[in-house]
């Protein structure tokens, strides 16, 4: 085993998609272990998961093989690190959960599709027929999506149900914050340990924010912005707020850094790998254009050591890009 490209994911939680599959993290969408109408111990200790683990324990990590290169999404599982159980077929339950239950949601961005994924395929599945006992209890945290998570009932639900069984259960949210029940969102939150708020933002002027997020209204995100920092005041949590980088928002990179210090907010990038609309994604410029913009991201701020690390997001997978097709990347 190599702890290098070790990655405890697969022995420690699962993540349920609003399409009914089930994967062992967010980042390998392509590698299903299961499906919603399949039983806990049917995805727990299947064959699929049973396969990555045995993979990972012998060294030989051939199915996230390219993904732990490209982009070393094994490290944020790292904290898992002398608590896994390191065999192949789990005796306890996970200890966290990535929940996409549905896809409803209120903004139908350029670079996403989630809003027309299904809803309502979990109603009758092993997460509320098994969970209050086989799961539930044993929770150390959860992560919850969409969708838009605060406009879904399973939401409320999922933290009425966990925390009558489980009070130690940390709560982490993706957002839109374009919900207006704050009201009952925030009695919701006060009573749950929370770790982060995750607030997918994408920009910090109206007219880009309203023409990536459509239907949203940048007047009530900032209005939510403010509620969810009263709150981070109140219980003491992180607030991320992210940018997905496209073309039409990436000249904002810079005010949108200063946005989250002025905030006190974590920074954090996001690469459309995926782009449905195949023309939002940076992946869909010409290559000259992909190299100019490399060279400029390099220039900028190159003293400042956090800058330097946020702007990583962008241009470590355009290197990994450039370098693939044939581009030889320098400090230019």
């Amino acid at each position: 085993m190599s702890e290098e490209n070790f990655c405890h994911a697969p022995f420690n939680q699962m993540m349920l998609s609003p399409t009914g599959q089930l994967h062992p993290c967010c980042y390998h969408f392509g590698y299903r272990i299961g499906q919603h109408s399949d039983s806990f111990e049917q995805v727990w200790n299947g064959p699929k998961i049973r396969k990555l683990r045995r993979e990972f324990l012998a060294g030989n990590p051939r199915i996230c093989r390219s993904r732990i290169a490209n982009l070393k999404c094994h490290e944020n599982f790292a904290r898992y690190q002398g608590q896994s159980q390191l065999s192949e077929i789990q005796e306890s339950p996970p200890k966290r959960l990535d929940l996409r239950l549905n896809g409803m949601c209120n903004l139908k961005c350029v670079m996403c599709d989630v809003w027309q994924q299904p809803n309502g395929l979990y109603n009758e599945s092993f997460l509320w027929q098994e969970g209050p006992q086989k799961i539930f209890p044993f929770l150390s945290e959860i992560e919850v999506l969409g969708g838009e998570p605060f406009i879904q009932a399973d939401t409320f639900r999922l933290i009425q149900e966990i925390r009558s069984v489980n009070e130690q259960c940390r709560f982490s949210f993706v957002t839109n914050s374009q919900f207006k029940n704050w009201i009952r969102v925030r009695k919701s939150l006060e009573g749950i340990p929370i770790d982060k708020i995750h607030i997918s933002v994408d920009a910090c002027s109206k007219t880009t924010y309203e023409a990536i997020r459509k239907g949203g209204d940048f007047e009530l995100l900032l209005q939510n912005l403010e509620n969810f920092k009263s709150l981070r005041d109140q219980k003491g949590f992180d607030i991320t707020a992210s940018m997905c980088v496209l073309q039409t928002n990436v000249h904002e990179l810079e005010a949108f850094y200063d946005f989250c210090q002025l905030h006190g907010f974590t920074a954090e990038l996001q690469f459309a790998f995926y782009d449905p609309s195949q023309s939002s994604s940076l992946l869909h410029l010409s290559k000259e254009k992909m190299k100019s913009l490399y060279c400029c991201l390099q220039q900028q701020r190159p003293n400042d050591k956090d800058y330097q690390s946020y702007i990583q997001g962008v241009t470590r997978p355009l290197a990994i890009h450039l370098v693939k097709i044939g581009f030889s990347i320098t400090n230019e």
